[in-house]
């Protein structure tokens, strides 16, 4: 069983046993995926600022550039949602695709 049998498998099982339609785990699964992979892609951005102090000194100069008066609270709730949106895109016509749906399940 691969990882995406099990993500989308496993929604759609957990929404059907429920008398609900189970087309509606793809959602499911799909931001589940989103979130999985924004937080992977969050972890290395994170290892390489600890482990190389150059690159946080020059991915700092950029940010504040582009945002010299915000927080980084700030930045992260204007940033989040739409990079979240075009993952989401991404992953729904690629991997989450109803197609594919459909075989794993």
């Amino acid at each position: 069983m691969t990882f995406l049998q099990a993500l989308y498998g496993s929604q759609y099982r957990e929404i059907s046993q429920k008398g609900k339609d189970g087309a509606k785990g793809r959602l499911n699964g799909n931001l589940f995926l989103c979130a999985f992979i924004l937080l992977i892609v969050f972890t290395i951005i994170t290892s390489i600022l600890t482990f190389y102090p150059s690159s946080n000194n020059a991915f700092t100069k950029a940010i504040r550039k582009i945002y010299p008066f915000e927080s980084g609270k700030m930045i992260a709730f204007e940033l989040t949602p739409p990079v979240f949106g075009l993952l989401y895109l991404f992953v729904a016509n690629t991997v989450g695709s109803i197609a594919n749906f459909n075989r794993l399940i």
